[in-house]
């Protein structure tokens, strides 16, 4: 997991150590809440040439929530207290990494942030078991 320092978006990411014989799925229903009752829709697809993200606007007047994954989107909304659940995602677990990414849409352009895209790079590495061992005993040792 790994939040910016502006505190604008989140990377969460996961995957299993070994390779699995039974399917293994991850389902993540985030929780939003706010201090002013949200509006009813959830997460939408937007057209392919606005990237076809999913986004959601969560307020009338509020930036867009956006949604990055590469799992599967499950459309749903239902209110949780004094939150809302505005979707579910699942994703099928393995070696290889699993992401979902929130972040906001700003209303001016500004570069994408540089530490989502060193998270995502770092976990695009393939390590092997004894290059994971031995970066394991160098923080056992510190």
């Amino acid at each position: 997991m790994m939040t910016p320092m502006g505190g604008d978006a989140v990377a969460i990411s996961w995957r299993t150590n070994v390779p699995t014989f039974a399917p293994c799925r991850l389902s993540a229903s985030p929780i939003f809440r706010a201090a002013q009752p949200f509006r009813g829709a959830g997460f939408e697809s937007e057209p392919k040439t606005n990237g076809g993200r999913l986004a959601w606007q969560p307020l009338k007047h509020s930036s867009k929530v956006i949604a990055d994954l590469n799992g599967r989107f499950c459309p749903i909304t239902s209110p949780v207290g004094s939150g809302i659940v505005p979707a579910s995602f699942e994703f099928d677990l393995s070696p290889h990494p699993a992401v979902l990414i929130f972040s906001a849409e700003c209303p001016r352009q500004i570069a994408a942030d540089p530490l989502i895209g060193g998270f995502l790079a770092q976990l695009s590495v393939e390590r092997a078991p004894t290059a994971e061992r031995n970066h394991f005993r160098h923080l056992v040792a510190a």
